[in-house]
């Protein structure tokens, strides 16, 4: 997938979704401080991971959902990490 064939309004959602992951999960995917950070989360929660996640294994989802207070985790069947 070409990010840059994207109509505009994907790629502003795909940015959006980007600084998020900087704010939450720190400056790298491999921020070895986030699952104890998790409990501070407030308000609900839902974690949506794909079952064909190549790049980060369904389990730290579930994982991830098991750290934040009250999380609904959710297996997406055929999704795979974008």
């Amino acid at each position: 997938m070409d990010p840059a064939a994207l109509p505009a309004e994907r790629q502003a959602a795909m940015a959006g979704n980007r600084e998020a992951l900087r704010v939450y999960g720190g400056p790298s995917m491999a921020d070895p401080t986030l699952e104890g950070r998790l409990a501070k989360a407030a308000g609900p929660a839902l974690i949506v991971w794909g079952a064909a996640d190549r790049i980060v294994p369904p389990l730290h989802g579930r994982t991830y959902a098991a750290a934040i207070p009250g999380a609904r985790y959710e297996l997406i069947p055929d999704a795979g990490h974008l």
